[in-house]
């Protein structure tokens, strides 16, 4: 009897950890610090595709505060200003403000750089296709 119940403890042991297993699995994700307080969260989620069973997601953090999943994204050399693509639009994000701010100009194109002159108060983008460069004028 003892020797039953030693067994079945074991097997609820290794279940448990099994179970432990497969859910950090399944919420695996990765945290790369940018630097100025930015992070970029990385989480394998499942895909809609057939092709594929996961996909990869990344998500743009400030210091505690979730600026959602991102394409495209850069970050002004002082780190107040976060410029980064999400669900089609180009957002802005200004530290100081707290709020981002939707700056697509109406047509939207995949982001190549961002030239940034904080100073000057703007930043312009460049795209990969015939887009025309955006300046984007620094609050």
């Amino acid at each position: 009897m003892e020797a039953e119940s030693r067994r079945v403890s074991r097997a609820v042991c290794f279940t448990v950890l099994l179970l432990q297993i497969v859910v950090l699995t399944a919420c695996a994700a990765s945290r790369e610090k940018l630097g100025s307080g930015y992070t970029l969260v990385t989480r394998r989620v499942e895909s809609a595709s057939t092709f594929e069973r996961y996909a990869y997601r990344d998500f743009l953090h400030y210091r505690h505060r979730h600026l959602g999943e991102v394409g495209f994204f850069s970050l002004s050399p002082t780190g107040r200003f976060a410029l980064y693509e999400q669900d089609g639009a180009l957002m802005l994000f200004d530290t100081s403000e707290g709020e981002p701010s939707d700056v697509t100009d109406g047509e939207f194109s995949v982001p190549k750089f961002v030239r940034w002159d904080e100073a000057g108060g703007v930043a312009t983008i460049e795209y990969f296709d015939s887009h025309d460069p955006t300046k984007v004028t620094l609050q």
